[in-house]
């Protein structure tokens, strides 16, 4: 993707045939059309592909459910790096275990936690990398 990138978990996902990258917005109100075509489209990546987002919207969580469900994996772009003892949350564990999740981030492991403007605009910054890198989001 041309730049430095730090990694936990299965690389070889983005090796995978699609990786989509999805971008939902916070203020996207569940039941839009917005929000059944994202979803709709995270439903149809199987076990061949991976979604590629920050999961962290509501729009985003809910498309991770749908690949969940699925069967595909996930690409999480985190906006915090990760430190030597990092650990994915408890509730991922089972998908790293799996194969089915990396994490990636564009920075190292900060000493403090960025406050909320730049934890945003990190989101986007790599969300839109995404979009522009990834073979399948050409398509």
């Amino acid at each position: 993707m041309g730049r430095r990138w730090f990694a936990y978990g299965n690389a070889a996902i983005l090796e995978l045939p699609a990786v989509v990258p999805l971008k939902g917005h916070r203020a996207t109100p569940e039941g839009s059309d917005e929000w059944r075509k994202m979803v709709a489209a995270a439903a149809r990546i199987g076990p061949g592909g991976a979604g590629a987002s920050t999961f962290m919207s509501p729009l985003e969580k809910a498309c991770g459910n749908a690949i969940a469900k699925a069967g595909g994996s996930y690409v999480v772009l985190s906006p915090e790096g990760f430190g030597p003892r990092w650990h994915p949350p408890r509730e991922k564990e089972r998908f790293c275990a799996k194969g089915r999740m990396l994490f990636l981030s564009l920075y190292p492991a900060d000493t403090k936690k960025p406050d909320k403007a730049t934890l945003y605009n990190r989101c986007h910054e790599m969300v839109d990398l995404a979009n522009e890198s990834l073979p399948s989001s050409k398509a």
